[in-house]
């Protein structure tokens, strides 16, 4: 983590937790295109690309430590550390044994997924952290039905929401067992009311920004998520099938790659 060279994407997201300690505001001054319909235009002025919220986390270590990939890298390096302690947590909180946490904590621990994001300036692990706070928090909700719990982990899913857009992922499942739990249509709609609100609540921390830079955002926002080819997100969600079916191809070739795996082995 210290001593690696700039990894993906790390050249755009070391920067601005500097700029945002100095200025306030998340940029990246040697990014200067004006490019209509680039992800990054006019990024030196503001960076939109993804939500901020990373920059604002990176800013603390940046009056603390000296400038460098090491000190943008740092938040999300705590950040792989809270991650094993929220699957810890959830473990213990459904029952699992402590032989079986401590093989998950290990495994998740060297793998990938945690490996790259927890030392790469990247907001991807802390909106993955925001998402297993939520679903703690929904566990405990569930079996307690205390009103802080969703209060609670609507704000974390909103949370995650200011990091990276896939947080609409564990967003709209919390959401979904909070107006699914039984109860009469009334409790169902105030507990999904309760849960929204409060995302949205979170999310809007970032309106004061878009506020001020309005044509950055829907540029760069705009661009990298919305309308990106692939397809973009508004299109993934009113339209999933094609994005779950090139999903579902890729998990089947996955499984009879294991399968083969598995088969070979036990003919050695």
């Amino acid at each position: 983590m210290v001593h690696a060279a700039g990894q993906m994407d790390e050249q755009f997201f070391a920067v601005p937790g500097l700029t945002v300690l100095r200025e306030g505001v998340p940029r990246i001054p040697y990014c200067s295109t004006r490019e209509r319909g680039s992800f990054f235009e006019n990024a030196d002025l503001c960076l939109f690309a993804l939500p901020p919220a990373l920059h604002y986390v990176q800013a603390p270590f940046f009056a603390w430590l000296e400038p460098g990939y090491a000190t943008a890298r740092m938040p999300l390096f705590i950040g792989g550390f809270l991650i094993l302690w929220l699957t810890l947590r959830l473990a213990k909180t459904i029952g699992v044994s402590t032989g079986s946490i401590g093989l998950a904590i290990c495994m998740l621990a060297v793998s990938r997924p945690l490996m790259f994001t927890g030392t790469t300036a990247r907001p991807d692990l802390l909106c993955a952290a925001c998402g297993l706070a939520t679903v703690w928090c929904m566990h405990v909700w569930n079996r307690t039905d205390r009103t802080l719990a969703l209060s609670l982990s609507g704000a974390l899913a909103g949370m995650g929401g200011l990091f990276h857009p896939v947080a609409i992922v564990f967003g709209i499942q919390g959401f979904c067992l909070a107006v699914l739990k039984l109860g009469t249509i009334r409790q169902r709609l105030a507990r999904g009311f309760v849960f929204a609100a409060t995302s949205v609540a979170t999310l809007s921390l970032w309106l004061p920004l878009i506020a001020l830079y309005p044509h950055e955002f829907f540029s760069q926002f705009g661009s990298n998520v919305l309308e990106r080819r692939g397809p973009g997100m508004l299109q993934r969600f009113f339209w999933p099938w094609d994005s779950l079916a090139s999903h579902a191809k890729l998990q089947w070739e996955f499984n009879e790659a294991v399968q083969s795996v598995f088969l070979v082995g036990g003919l050695c």
